[in-house]
């Protein structure tokens, strides 16, 4: 689907090399499986701006250019109010090169600064196509080992940074310095009866989703047995207008108290016109499964048991020209954290020394871990709020945004629940009405109590999915093949390899396990979350393993691309935030460059 591209040259003006380097980009950056449709390209003096296989929710204004459903109509100048809704946008003029992310961070955009060009895209691999250089950034790797994603703002390329979320990174053409006004989210408790809370959350909701109603009826609603996907269907006005989609195994469907049964019973009360798409139980072609999947998200994210179909389903939405689904990613919170080490860890912000014991080799080989410092529990703040803050500073646009990345993929990804009134609205509730999700859940429920909520997931997890043999023997064949420590360090693909072995292939693990989740592991797995237990095997840590490589040889493919002997590098510069040459520093977070 579509990818933005914005390029602005200290030169003067954009030459003809870089426009058709973006055109070819248009085809090589094509999801297998789907053909891409043809580029919008603007470009004006020093600055182009384009969208690749631009989609039903592409809009280019001159030089500037959004992906995504905005809610502001006055965007696409520099310092514009920052819009409201799930997109991305880049936005020039003579003077000034704006980056522009959504209140979470939703959509990822990435940019290189270099003394002649700054370079900006939702895509890293675009980057590194056109300046023609990888440069492997081992702080990325080390936080895909750990935490499987790559980490608060890292890239896999040590020069690229990410756009911190709601916020606007801009570059002063003439002076050619970079700034960046990020606005993080304070939590502050208004001493008020709940009755105003639920009256403000009730009055968000009803706002923003008197907009998500006028969307046309085409798009699409993936259906759950939980609360958020229901609130989005509870809450729109005529819900039997659009489409609904539910994904499950096999096992699963003879479940009523699974997630494809409950949302079987919300469909047939409703009157829904409601899909199932049934998931394989194993990845039948491993390396067909992990070229689309490496393709698709760029190897950001480790999660892949949603797409065990094989993505089938989404290159069918992208030939139907599906405009987007809408999706229940919230900010309400979650589980009450024991302790700081759960608070951090239920986000997904795991480190080496949260590690198992038997890992414990690992930190001697990879960088010390380290987040900004505004994501640092403050001493006056709750666990519960801490928690929040992280969901928003963090999960929100490092693990979600690496998850939205595989499906915009194919088609748009919208995120009514992460829109700024009720954004706002959470800001001010005390814990007790965050945590579990409490105010939200009992509004939800008020609107349909006689469908309860699921009890089990509808889908195989990682751990299930990696113990296939055939999973294994790929994963552990093409780190094999790595024979440089260009990616990882040698010792660590050698001891990976050991590990799993010792764990996976002397009969001590099961092939396969059992398909839907019982209740006892769903109360273990509670449990674990609010004490910071940090389950992790071996399997996982291959999968991980084969993510850095993988994605490592694919970007250095993607430097390659667009060269040709007869051909100037017309993007490569020197570095501004460190340098080009091997010693260039690490990517540290949010940082401006």
């Amino acid at each position: 689907m579509s990818r933005l591209i914005g390029i602005c040259s200290r030169r003067g003006c954009i030459d003809d090399e870089v426009i058709r380097d973006i055109n070819r980009l248009n085809t090589y950056l094509a999801q297998p499986g789907i053909v891409a449709r043809a580029p919008l390209l603007s470009h004006r003096g020093s600055v182009c701006v384009a969208v690749l296989d631009p989609g039903a929710n592409t809009e280019v204004c001159g030089t500037a250019a959004c992906l995504g459903i905005k809610r502001d109509p006055d965007w696409s100048k520099p310092n514009d109010a920052s819009p409201d809704g799930s997109y991305c946008l880049i936005r020039a003029d003579n003077e000034l090169f704006q980056l522009v992310t959504d209140p979470t961070g939703s959509r990822s955009i990435w940019y290189l600064l270099t003394d002649d060009y700054c370079i900006a895209s939702t895509s890293q691999r675009a980057i590194v196509a056109l300046t023609k250089a990888f440069h492997p950034n081992l702080d990325a790797a080390t936080w895909m080992l750990t935490a499987g994603a790559l980490g608060p703002g890292h890239s896999w390329d040590r020069r690229v940074r990410m756009v911190p979320p709601n916020s606007v990174v801009t570059l002063e053409q003439e002076s050619w310095t970079l700034h960046t006004d990020h606005q993080p989210y304070e939590y502050e408790d208004k001493k008020e009866p709940d009755e105003i809370h639920e009256q403000r959350l009730r009055a968000a909701l009803d706002e923003v989703f008197e907009e998500v109603s006028g969307y046309s009826g085409d798009w699409l609603i993936p259906l759950s047995g939980g609360t958020d996907s229901r609130a989005i269907l509870l809450w729109l006005r005529e819900p039997a207008r659009f489409h609904y989609v539910t994904w499950g195994s096999d096992a699963s469907f003879d479940n009523d108290a699974s997630d494809t049964g409950v949302a079987g019973q919300l469909a047939s009360h409703f009157g829904l016109d409601h899909h199932y798409v049934h998931l394989k139980d194993r990845i039948s072609d491993p390396e067909v499964f992990f070229s689309k999947f490496l393709a698709a998200g760029e190897g950001r994210i480790n999660d892949l048991s949603g797409y065990l179909e094989e993505f089938g389903f989404w290159e069918a939405l992208h030939q139907k020209q599906c405009p987007g689904i809408l999706r229940g990613d919230q900010v309400f919170g979650g589980y009450s954290p024991r302790n700081p080490s759960a608070a951090r860890k239920s986000v997904g912000l795991v480190m080496m020394d949260d590690l198992p014991a038997r890992y414990g080799s690992l930190s001697a080989l990879f960088p010390a871990q380290r987040y900004p410092e505004h994501m640092n529990h403050r001493p006056d703040e709750s666990l519960d709020t801490w928690r929040c803050r992280l969901l928003v500073g963090y999960r929100a646009p490092v693990v979600r945004a690496a998850l939205n990345e595989i499906k915009c993929a194919y088609t748009d990804v919208v995120n009514p629940l992460q829109f700024r009134p009720i954004i706002d609205v959470v800001l001010r509730m005390p814990d007790r009405l965050r945590t579990n999700k409490h105010l939200f859940a009992r509004v939800v429920t008020t609107r349909c109590p006689s469908i309860p909520f699921a009890k089990n997931a509808a889908i195989r997890s990682l751990k299930q999915i990696l113990s296939d043999r055939m999973v294994g023997e790929f994963l552990m064949d093409e780190i094999a093949a790595i024979s440089s420590d260009k990616y990882l360090p040698k010792q660590w693909l050698q001891e990976i390899r050991t590990l799993y072995e010792s764990e996976y292939c002397n009969g001590n693990k099961k092939t396969f396990l059992t398909p839907v989740w019982s209740g006892l592991d769903r109360v273990r797995g509670k449990i674990d979350k609010r004490l910071g237990v940090t389950k992790l095997d071996a399997s996982k840590l291959m999968l991980r393993t084969y993510l850095v490589v993988a994605s490592g040889r694919m970007l250095d493919q993607d430097a390659l691309q667009l060269q040709s002997g007869d051909r100037h590098t017309a993007l490569i510069g020197t570095d501004r935030s460190g340098g080009d040459s091997a010693q260039a520093p690490v990517n540290s977070g949010f940082t401006d460059s």
